[in-house]
């Protein structure tokens, strides 16, 4: 009787084992999968998320669109991966065509701030093209931060270095030559009225020369705000 009781005791435990373990091989067997598999030239992962009880693995693309033919292949190796056979991939992708987007993507950008981002906003984009285009734009906006310039930094730099400097302003200007269109970085100064002219356009030089290493830009503009 001992012997039952003690069976009956941990046939349940085992049981439960079992299945921590399988969700667990599930779960390492999924993300082996994305990295692995997952591929196409122009298009990037934004989000992925899988569901050991219903079995669906959910993978957010942005970029190039990837074509049905590439994701059924996609599916028959999922299908063919030991512990994943039953698993149901499902692919949302963007709407962008250029693939500009996707090349556009910094490696820093972390997969755990869009998805912060995504739940925090899950309310108000309820269908998947909202879901998409939401997190395109999070992403586009992210970039821009990305390649901004550390500003608050630099300016307290400046006005330690260079006596009389009221106020220093930086913005992006789109040129063109007609041939080419470029957007170039533009910094601009205000000085005290103490500082001559010639002292002005020693420290423009200077400064344009410090931002150029500092901020390791080949090209910008430093401008004296004469309003």
């Amino acid at each position: 009787i001992a012997s039952l009781v003690a069976i009956v005791v941990m046939v349940p435990s085992v049981w439960l084992f079992i299945n921590l373990l399988d969700e667990q091989l599930f779960e390492t067997r999924t993300k082996e999968f994305v990295r692995d598999v997952v591929q196409y030239d122009g298009a990037e992962i934004v989000k992925f998320s899988q569901d050991y009880k219903t079995k669906n693995l959910d993978i957010y693309l942005i970029g190039r669109p990837v074509p049905q033919t590439v994701i059924a292949d996609w599916i028959t190796e999922l299908q063919a991966t030991e512990k994943l056979e039953e698993t149901n991939l499902r692919v949302y992708q963007g709407t962008d065509q250029s693939g500009e987007l996707a090349e556009k993507i910094s490696g820093d950008l972390k997969t755990d701030i869009l998805s912060e981002l995504y739940v925090n906003n899950e309310q108000r984009i309820r269908d998947k093209n909202d879901r998409i285009d939401f997190l395109e734009e999070e992403i586009a906006k992210m970039k821009i931060k990305e390649q901004g310039i550390p500003f608050k930094e630099v300016s307290k730099e400046l006005k330690i270095a260079f006596e009389g400097l009221e106020s220093f302003a930086y913005s992006k200007q789109i040129v063109t030559n007609f041939n080419r269109t470029d957007t170039l970085p533009v910094f601009q100064l205000s000085w005290n009225n103490r500082v001559r002219q010639r002292e002005r356009e020693s420290n423009r030089k200077k400064i344009q020369e410090l931002l150029k290493v500092r901020l390791q830009l080949d090209t910008l503009r430093v401008v004296e705000d004469r309003n």
